[in-house]
């Protein structure tokens, strides 16, 4: 899989900017952060006796998180995806 990745990355960086680099690497990066906030969060409420959970406040800072991490990795793709298929212009 590390040989893919490594390809894939010097495919990359002949074709594309640096801007979009790095417009990629933060769409991968929210990808990966959005279920590692929710695993985290299950694996506290699960697994952690209630005295060492945290308060009911960080979990909710950890469920916004993931949210921003899904709409802003969502944007982003979607502003990479959408000029491919426009659709109704000529």
């Amino acid at each position: 899989m590390l040989l893919v990745f490594t390809v894939w990355g010097v495919v990359v960086v002949h074709f594309a900017g640096a801007m979009t680099l790095f417009q990629i690497l933060a769409a991968i990066a929210g990808f990966v952060l959005v279920p590692a906030g929710i695993q985290i969060l299950l694996v506290n409420r699960r697994m952690l006796p209630p005295e060492l959970r945290p308060s009911w406040w960080r979990q909710a800072a950890l469920v916004l998180c993931s949210c921003f991490y899904a709409i802003v990795t969502a944007l982003v793709i979607w502003d990479k995806v959408a000029p491919y298929f426009q659709i109704g212009k000529s």
